[in-house]
């Protein structure tokens, strides 16, 4: 891989597993300089005001609920400090909880399933997903209030939706996927979320015409990209 595919930013690595090797072998290929490695919370916490960073990634292995209490209170210092623009994810080989309720526990910005694939750390060592308030309030008539209620309506929405997007690809129902994928595209769009809405749309193309191996791969991408705008949507709902 060349330099100029490389992204300029910073990581933050907070925590030790036999997973980890493999993880910072990963991110080396996708970012400069390389990311810099700490044991535990309090460490994390002391290094978050060394230099800016553009990513915190936290692993909550092998014990995931001591894991999860230590990333919790590493949130919690986050956002005493007035919660910095780089995203804060936590990272999990572990199968038994779902994504979003791992997320509720810890307080997170977002948590990734191992493993992830290169396009993965790629995306999220990229530039932060755009969202532009105030286009969205203009287009709300310049009601705030109705701008927010929007944007919440498919902050709750939109993990459903993809569960069904899910079930319909399991199912191989194709008018299902392609009537879900559908609607998740006019939500984003509707909410300023654009960063789903190409893929939505070619989601309920694919869906549309059977092609449930192009479902498949794409349906993670989705799932990542709105774990990266997520915060940014709830932070404006505030």
């Amino acid at each position: 891989m060349s330099n100029s595919s490389l992204h300029q930013c910073s990581v933050l690595f907070v925590g030790k597993s036999s997973l980890d090797d493999s993880i910072l072998e990963q991110l080396k290929l996708h970012c400069e300089p390389l990311p810099q490695w700490v044991d535990n919370s309090p460490q994390a916490i002391a290094a978050l005001g060394e230099q800016v960073w553009s990513l915190c990634l936290i692993h909550l292995d092998p014990d995931l609920q001591t894991g999860l209490a230590s990333a919790s209170i590493l949130a919690r210092n986050l956002q005493a400090a007035g919660r910095p623009t780089f995203p804060c994810v936590g990272i999990t080989a572990s199968g038994a909880e779902t994504v979003d309720l791992l997320r509720s526990a810890s307080g997170l910005d977002a948590i990734l399933r191992l493993p992830c694939d290169s396009q993965v750390w790629a995306s999220w060592l990229s530039e932060p997903v755009s969202f532009d308030p105030e286009d969205l309030i203009d287009r709300m008539m310049g009601n705030e209030i109705l701008a927010k209620r929007v944007v919440g309506v498919f902050l709750e929405d939109a993990p459903r939706q993809m569960m069904a997007l899910h079930d319909a690809l399991i199912r191989h129902d194709n008018e299902s996927g392609s009537r879900v994928a559908h609607s998740l595209r006019g939500a984003a769009s509707n909410a300023g979320g654009d960063a789903l809405v190409s893929l939505a749309k070619s989601i309920e193309t694919a869906s549309s015409q059977g092609h449930f191996d192009e479902v498949e791969r794409m349906l993670p991408r989705l799932e990542e990209r709105f774990a990266r705008l997520r915060p940014v949507l709830e932070r404006f709902c505030r």
